[in-house]
């Protein structure tokens, strides 16, 4: 089983209620799966996001997701 941590930062969750401006996802899968699957099923808002981070690493939405791990989604715009 793989288990997958999508953390969405900002304006990318679907979660208004948010006050931190940050919403944890967990999905399980029981093979392989690509990035771009993991955020189509999550409701990820794909037009507006800027990186994807995995391990301290920019990865993109084609990379295969072979392992158990946490996914750091962030917006292409942020504010300050």
């Amino acid at each position: 089983m793989i288990k997958i941590k999508l953390i969405v930062n900002g304006f990318l969750s679907n979660n208004k209620s948010l006050k931190s401006g940050k919403e944890i996802i967990e999905l399980e899968y029981e093979k392989s799966v690509t990035v771009r699957k993991l955020m189509i099923e999550a409701k990820i808002k794909l037009e507006f996001l800027g990186l994807i981070i995995l391990d301290g690493k920019n990865i993109d939405q084609d990379f295969l997701v072979t392992d158990s791990c946490q996914i750091k989604l962030f917006p292409i715009l942020g504010g300050g």
